[in-house]
């Protein structure tokens, strides 16, 4: 996933830091009973206080008893510092779930105000810092329930509603069990504003240590899912069973579940895509149109990690040599747990995992999925049931053992390197030559979310021996000859094209040369990147279709979408908003004639016991109204020709292998089904070739947030 201002702007939380005035927060705390529901850290009536923060960056008034106007006036972009002394005793935040601010803009127009919460003063690494960002309307108060308890675990949580209150962005994880620093920040463009502080309050206060329950969910909430027992886990399979086994069929597919009320196009015996009637299509192999509709991660392997940090949070945990060794699993030396193996280990015994793939197969076909989504179970692929996609070869590239191939980014390999395109061909041939010729195999995707956003600054700043590296320096000397009339132009002092670096932290201004230079050499290294890959993948399975790189959803880097088209059959996107996007998709549309796929989307919410969110709604009942307009609005789209949904299982309530927890699957860790997505899903994919071919118009219903 990646991280989301509600601006839209991806990454711009990148470069956002605060820090400046120290301040005491302990007084106003010692006057609070011990054991109260809340504690309220600050008290911003103090005239004492007041004196200490009030400096030129910062002027203080009196607002009233217990309030404070605080002008930012610019001259500190950092923000507002508020630090405990050594003394201070509520330094450890652990135990409290939300921290309370109760703001008022007074500014005479909207401010991005925001607040970032550090074990370690001026941090901005994720584990040791987190920020939130809060749009302020002129005149506008607000108590902004900022959520704390998943801070230890996870990341994740870009995007939060909270009991109704306004939508915000955050980001970063931190222990809390030292909080050494508070910056209150406005992050307009400069730094400027006024606003009134009435309470800074921790609350909702819990356990922190084992408020995680044996069956791995939230000790200290109860919801119409939530199981108590292995009888009531039981008693929910066995109400299941019954209705798969009376679950109306979907007579308008046939083997492939592609469609046999439409018509019949060349079979070519594997999949492939055509534009039939102004409208892109898949072509199953016998010559049936086909729409694909799926979720992610079929699979029961979805665990925890098990650490420092986490184990306190759990009431139980089993020896590795018991009945449930076979949740347990070490992944790169960190030991993980899975909850939800367990539960199913309880409710079916020995034998759970054949169990687990009968069940996950009947409730594809009985919700009226045509596919097997992406990142799914080796054995759901070779069931045959459902068509698939695969990951593809890319995805493998940082696990494989040619890893030592140097990086241009996080995700990104040196293309240029010199063993990069035989290292393609042998990493496509080991992870894909099993699938060569399966009719039932769809395609297969390239890579997940590549970082090219970031492309321009890291590319500079790799080492000048680097091959990409040396390569670009190449480029630009061959456009401007000297390093001279390359800093006239980019406004830069380099001493040579080697020591460049990309000259702008922040976003860059419109139509500059360096940014317009720096997008056609990310041109030309995407149509190498993709050239490469697809080539490595038709030779390891020809006649498969070559699905894209699940593009973040953004076309603010057009030359990469084009780069995708020119080398690949499908250009996929992950997209996660409440609904989709027209106008984006328009626009990319308009500039590339390929099919389009959406391999993520979703809606999250909190009130089954997970506690991040990044597409929130109210509840489970709005997340069904969500999906189904969702993929009623998509299918309803003549460029699209599928799309997958994030996914099959709740991720963990503490973080999967990389702290991610933001996402609701269709089954619950107690592998407990949610009756509205089901409902949901039944629903659109019974007309969803009615929907795509035009015959049918598609539900549109904004979920409740």
């Amino acid at each position: 996933m990646f991280v989301k201002c509600l601006n839209g702007k991806s990454h711009c939380v990148c470069a956002i830091v605060c820090a400046a005035v120290v301040v005491c927060f302990g007084c106003a705390q010692e006057r609070t009973p011990k054991g109260t529901a809340a504690v309220r850290l600050l008290d911003f009536g103090d005239p004492t206080l007041r004196l200490q923060l009030d400096s030129e960056a910062f002027r203080t008034r009196p607002a009233g008893v217990e309030s404070m106007e605080i002008e930012f006036t610019g001259r500190d972009s950092e923000g507002l510092r508020l630090s405990p002394p050594l003394h201070y005793q509520r330094r450890d935040w652990r135990g409290w779930g939300q921290l309370v601010l109760d703001v008022e803009n007074r500014s005479p127009r909207k401010v991005e105000f925001g607040v970032l919460i550090r074990e370690k003063e001026g941090s901005r690494v994720i584990g040791e810092s987190a920020g939130f960002a809060l749009p302020l309307e002129a005149g506008e108060r607000v108590a902004w329930p900022i959520p704390l308890r998943h801070l230890p675990y996870t990341h994740s949580g870009y995007d939060w509603r909270i009991d109704g209150a306004k939508r915000f962005a955050g980001w970063g994880r931190t222990p809390l069990d030292d909080v050494r620093e508070v910056r209150l920040c406005i992050w307009n463009e400069d730094n400027t504003g006024r606003l009134v502080f009435h309470a800074l309050t921790l609350t909702d206060k819990f356990d922190w240590r084992g408020w995680v329950d044996e069956f791995g969910q939230r000790a200290d909430m109860t919801w119409p899912r939530k199981v108590s027992s292995v009888r009531d886990m039981k008693l929910a399979d066995q109400r299941e069973k019954r209705e798969l086994e009376d679950a109306r069929r979907f007579t308008d597919r046939d083997e492939y579940q592609a469609w046999v009320g439409g018509p019949t196009l060349q079979a070519t015996g594997l999949f492939r895509v055509e534009k039939y009637k102004g409208r892109w299509w898949f072509v199953a192999p016998n010559g049936h149109l086909y729409f694909c509709t799926g979720m992610d991660c079929v699979l029961s392997w979805m665990s925890a990690p098990i650490t420092e940090q986490t184990r306190p949070a759990y009431s139980w945990l089993p020896d590795a040599q018991s009945e449930f060794s076979s949740a347990w699993m070490t992944e790169e030396g960190v030991k993980m747990f899975s909850f939800y193996r367990a539960n199913l280990r309880r409710k079916w015994g020995a034998d759970f995992e054949k169990r687990f793939h009968q069940r996950a197969e009947a409730r594809q076909l009985a919700w009226g999925f045509t596919s097997v989504g992406n990142w799914s179970d080796r054995a759901q692929l070779e069931a045959r049931k459902l068509p698939y996609v695969t990951m593809g070869p890319g995805a493998w590239y940082e696990w494989a053992e040619m890893k030592p191939l140097p990086m241009v980014t996080e995700k990104i390999v040196d293309v240029w390197h010199a063993d990069f395109e035989a290292a393609a061909h042998e990493l496509a041939r080991a992870t894909l030559s099993m699938f060569k010729g399966d009719p039932w195999c769809i395609g297969h995707f390239i890579y997940n979310e590549l970082d090219w956003p970031v492309f321009h600054k890291r590319v500079l700043a790799l080492p000048a021996d680097q091959a990409a590296r040396k390569w670009v320096s190449g480029e630009l000397q061959k456009r401007y000859g000297t390093i001279e009339r390359l800093n006239r132009a980019w406004g830069t002092t380099s001493a040579d094209f080697d020591s460049l670096r990309w000259p702008y932290e922040k976003e860059v201004p419109p139509d500059v040369a360096a940014d317009r230079d720096m997008r056609e050499v990310r041109a030309a290294f995407a149509e190498r990147w993709y050239r490469i890959w697809a080539e490595a993948v038709r030779e390891a399975c020809p006649g498969h279709l070559v699905l894209g790189s699940r593009i973040d959803q953004d076309d603010s880097y057009p030359e990469v979408i084009e780069a995708c088209a020119r080398h690949c059959d499908v250009v996929s996107f992950n997209h996660y908003e409440h609904l989709p996007d027209r106008a984006l998709f328009d626009r990319i549309n308009a500039r590339i004639d390929k099919p389009l796929f959406i391999g993520e989307y979703g809606h999250n919410s909190l009130d089954d016991g997970l506690l991040t969110m990044f597409v929130p709604v109210a509840d489970q009942r709005e997340r069904g109204v969500g999906f189904r307009s969702y993929t009623e609005q998509l299918a309803a789209m003549p460029y699209f020709v599928g799309c997958h949904f994030f996914q099959y299982l709740d991720e963990p309530i503490t973080g999967r292998f990389d702290s991610e927890t933001a996402f609701n699957g269709f089954v619950n860790v107690a592998d407990i089904p949610s009756p509205y997505l089901v409902d949901a899903a039944q629903a659109v994919n019974r007309r969803i070739y009615q929907l795509h071919s035009g015959a049918a118009e598609p539900v549109l219903v904004e979920p409740r947030q």
